[in-house]
C-alpha cells in the first residue's frame, strides 16, 4: 500500500476505475446481488485510499498533485454517487408504479364471470355461508391482499387423490403463475359418503401477473389426479375477475 501511495496517480486511477466498475454493475448487472455488493465496497474504499493519498501529498507539499487529486477524485466519486442515486430512484419508482402486465387487457362482457368473495382469511368457518350446493363446485376467495387467494372445493363423491388449480388469463389464454400453482393450490381429497363435503385451502396462493388496481379476467380450472392411477382430468372451470399481487 505504501509503495502504491508513493505514486500519486495510482489512487486516482483506482478511484476512476472502481467508479466505472461500480457504475457498470449498477446499470448492467442489477440482478447480481454479489456483484452489486462487491462493487459497492470497492467503490467505498476510495473514502480511505484518497484521504491517505492526500495526506502523503500534503506532507511532501506537492500542491499541484493535491489539487489534481481532489478535482479528479471528487468528480469521479460524484459521478458514482449520481449513478447510484438515479438507479435507486428508478427501482423505487418501478416498485411504486407496479408492473404493466395487465394494462392493455380487457374484461369480456359476453361470458359468465364472478368476483372472488371477500372473507376473513384467518377464520375459515366464515366461508360456510358462501358455498354453492352444486356437485362438484368451486369458490374463490380474496385473502388479505389483492393477488392473494384461497378457495373451497365441494364434492359429493370422489376417490382419494389430489386436486390443484390451473389459471389462465381469458382473452389471450396465458397461463398464470404456472411454475408454482400446482404445488401451492394442491389439496388432498377423499369422500365416499355421497354427501357434499368441503375441502378448503389452509393458506393463500399467489397470482403474480398484473398489479393492484388493474383487474382482468381469469379462468380457474380444477384438476384432479387419483391416487389409484396416473390419469389427470379436469373437473370444472369458473371465470373470475382478479388482480395480480403487487411486489
Amino acid at each position: 500500500m505504501q509503495k502504491l501511495l508513493n505514486h500519486w496517480y495510482v489512487p486516482i486511477l483506482f478511484c476512476v476505475g472502481s467508479t466505472g466498475f461500480f457504475a457498470v454493475s449498477q446499470m448492467l448487472f442489477s440482478q447480481s446481488f454479489f456483484l452489486q455488493v462487491f462493487s459497492f465496497f470497492i467503490f467505498m474504499s476510495n473514502l480511505i485510499i484518497i484521504p491517505l493519498s492526500l495526506l502523503m501529498l500534503l506532507k511532501k507539499k506537492m500542491w499541484v498533485k493535491v489539487l489534481a487529486t481532489i478535482i479528479i477524485a471528487s468528480a469521479s466519486l460524484f459521478a458514482g454517487l449520481l449513478v447510484f442515486s438515479v438507479h435507486t430512484s428508478t427501482l423505487l419508482f418501478d416498485e411504486l408504479e407496479g408492473d404493466h402486465w395487465a394494462d392493455n387487457l380487457t374484461i369480456p362482457q359476453n361470458i359468465a364471470i364472478e368476483k372472488p368473495i371477500s372473507i376473513d382469511p384467518f377464520n375459515i368457518a366464515s366461508r360456510s355461508a358462501t358455498l354453492l350446493q352444486n356437485n362438484p363446485d368451486f369458490q374463490l376467495y380474496n385473502s388479505f391482499q389483492p393477488g392473494l387467494y384461497e378457495y373451497d372445493f365441494v364434492v359429493g363423491n370422489i376417490d382419494p387423490g389430489t386436486i390443484y388449480l390451473k389459471v389462465y388469463e381469458i382473452t389471450q389464454n396465458t397461463p398464470l403463475s404456472a411454475d408454482h400453482l400446482r404445488k401451492t393450490t394442491a389439496l388432498r381429497v377423499h369422500n365416499s359418503s355421497g354427501k357434499l363435503q368441503i375441502f378448503s385451502t389452509q393458506r393463500h396462493f399467489t397470482i403474480y401477473e398484473g398489479d393492484w388496481g388493474k383487474p382482468y379476467a381469469a379462468r380457474f380450472e380444477v384438476w384432479y389426479k387419483s391416487d389409484s392411477d396416473s390419469d389427470v382430468k379436469k373437473l370444472l372451470e369458473k371465470n373470475y375477475i382478479i388482480e395480480g399481487w403487487q411486489r
